[in-house]
């Protein structure tokens, strides 16, 4: 219902509605958003531009609507549904936050998870090193001529006194000394082939009824264990939406003593490693 400005009383400088001094007549109730069709079509749109100037948008009609100057009961009522509309409006926009938070919590928690692996890989490999040059210098000692050691002559035994002697301690080759197992390597090969296992790219030099899915924690990839002819072990793994694959193999030999580490590069690049036991996918 229209009213003139000789209705109301004249607005004082300073008072509860200030902003009214200079912009003459007071404004027109602002309809609620259910029956101002101008508003449903704006919060109907909001979507389709940039969303934060649709919410502001729509924040903006809302408050209008909720706060504006009521004249009747039926002014009244719209009002109070755009309120209600901007609480509901805000909790949406407090969940959104919320789940961002959660987002970047959950994205921290798996870079951790990472670093932790990568360390632990780097201190398995660090101590394997060590011990080899351990191994290297006692075999350096041993094997060197007489004159280095005194002129000496090589005994296997040492005094203990009393005319008793003892055995050196047994030499470690260095074959013995390993970060993975050909051994349990085998035993991901015990169960029967299923459906599921079957690899969908493979090399012409893969054992196409030995190949066995890995669950894979990069989302996107898959990633299978399988043997090739010559009964090396290999990974496989595969970009579901590039269709990008890669395959590496190793010895009996060479999965005891590193494992197989791969990456392959699609749309993104998945590092794989298998040492026998475990095998361990990330995205580099």
């Amino acid at each position: 219902m229209r009213r003139s400005r000789s209705s109301f009383p004249e607005p004082v400088e300073g008072g509860p509605f200030p902003e009214l001094v200079e912009g003459g007549p007071f404004p027109e109730p602002v309809e609620g958003p259910r029956s101002n069709p101008s508003l449903r079509q704006a919060q109907g749109t909001a979507g389709q531009g940039p969303a934060a100037q649709g919410t502001s948008a729509e924040r903006s009609a809302l408050e209008r609507a909720a706060y504006g100057r009521t004249s009747t009961p039926a002014d009244e009522a719209r009002a109070a549904d755009a309120a209600r509309e901007l609480h509901e409006l805000e909790l949406h926009e407090a969940a959104e936050r919320a789940a961002l938070d959660r987002a970047a919590l959950d994205a921290a928690d798996a870079h951790e998870r990472r670093a932790h692996r990568i360390r632990s890989r780097v201190v398995r490999v660090s101590s394997v090193l060590a011990v080899l040059g351990l191994v290297a210098a006692g075999a350096s000692m041993l094997l060197s001529p007489p004159a280095s050691r005194d002129d000496k002559p090589f005994v296997d035994t040492m005094e203990l006194g009393h005319r008793e002697v003892a055995p050196l301690p047994t030499r470690v080759p260095a074959e013995a000394v390993t970060t993975g197992s050909a051994a349990s390597a085998e035993h991901w090969f015990d169960a029967a082939q299923q459906n599921a296992d079957f690899a969908p790219r493979t090399s012409q030099n893969i054992d196409a009824a030995s190949t066995r899915s890995v669950t894979s924690t990069v989302e996107g990839w898959q990633v299978w264990v399988a043997r090739d002819l010559q009964g090396n072990f290999c990974v496989i793994a595969l970009e579901a939406a590039s269709g990008v694959s890669g395959t590496a193999c190793a010895t009996p030999q060479d999965m005891t003593a590193a494992g197989i580490v791969m990456t392959t590069t699609g749309t993104t690049s998945l590092s794989v490693f298998w040492d026998g036991y475990d095998i361990d996918t990330d995205l580099v």
